[in-house]
């Protein structure tokens, strides 16, 4: 997990702090792991790209950034690519190891919020404040389609070989084809939603909203299988900072086996359900202020 502005935290699956990584340097808007495990991968306020050994946090390696901040990160399952979205709109596509900037994407207009690649490796799906969605074919790095959401911006996405789900500021959580001019409306929140998990299997969706209020679903049937409310510490109070709150499910993301479903929380948790009891197994809050990212190690341990 890291939180926005303070570091880097290992845990066990008992949310048992294993290593801690101060974060002086800049805020830190997202992470990916490497597919074998070893290294973590961040970027955010200042630009850079910044790698970690996954067992101590020490710093590896760092891609300098042109000062545009970076939103969104997403490795390739071959380990060969690492994309970057910079909230100029630009998709950064480096060739690993060695960090060689291959090619830049271009074409959303404004901050690119969402990236993921699909897990066969054939495209790279990204998605923006521009309320679009564009799938890139990872063999000729080429745009090969545009997906429009009717308004608003699109706070995230997540995929699998045959779908695309985005979720944003219009409350609603669409369902695309790679093939789509339009998206069918899965269900609508009372809230906007700001983030998106699917598991392994591709059999269940998870949103976050900002009340904190988690919702589970079935692909592709849409079926609700349960509503998690994330409740407050003792003594904090729920007012909202400028237009967030202190509950706001800013990431999610599910354990590798599917087993178990990790958020992390504007009020600096992190938190952990067993999938599909939805039984908390276990809190920890150890962020300053929010945590804005998550992952699971590829091993999931």
């Amino acid at each position: 997990a890291e939180n926005s502005r303070h570091g880097k935290y290992l845990y066990d699956y008992s949310l048992r702090l294993i290593k801690s990584k101060k974060a002086v340097e800049a805020i830190i808007n997202s992470l990916d792991f490497s597919p074998d495990g070893k290294l973590i991968a961040s970027g955010g306020e200042k630009g850079d790209v910044v790698f970690r050994d996954a067992a101590d946090l020490e710093k590896v390696r760092r891609i300098t950034g042109k000062k545009v901040d970076i939103s969104s990160l997403a490795v390739s399952p071959d380990g060969k690519w690492l994309s970057a979205g910079r909230e100029d709109g630009v998709i950064l596509i480096f060739s690993l190891p060695g960090e060689k900037l291959s090619v830049k994407l271009t074409g959303h207009d404004g901050d690119v919020s969402g990236l993921a690649f699909t897990p066969n490796g054939k495209y790279l799906v990204s998605c923006g404040w521009d309320s679009t969605t564009r799938i890139w074919d990872t063999g000729t790095m080429k745009s090969v389609n545009i997906l429009k959401a009717p308004r608003g911006d699109l706070a995230g996405l997540a995929v699998t070989d045959d779908f695309i789900i985005t979720c944003g500021e219009d409350k609603a959580a669409r369902l695309w084809t790679f093939k789509s001019d339009t998206g069918s409306v899965l269900f609508r929140a009372g809230s906007p939603l700001l983030s998106i998990a699917v598991s392994p299997s591709g059999g269940l969706l998870a949103f976050g909203d900002m009340p904190g209020d988690i919702f589970i679903r079935s692909l592709p049937e849409n079926r609700e299988i349960m509503n998690i409310k994330i409740k407050p510490f003792p003594g904090d109070r729920l007012v909202k900072r400028s237009t967030l709150s202190l509950n706001d499910v800013w990431a999610l993301s599910f354990s590798p086996d599917g087993k178990m479903l990790g958020a992390a929380s504007g009020d600096g948790s992190v938190r952990l359900w067993g999938m599909p009891s939805g039984k908390e197994k276990a809190v920890m809050r150890a962020h300053a202020s929010g945590a804005k990212c998550l992952a699971f190690t590829p091993g999931g341990k």
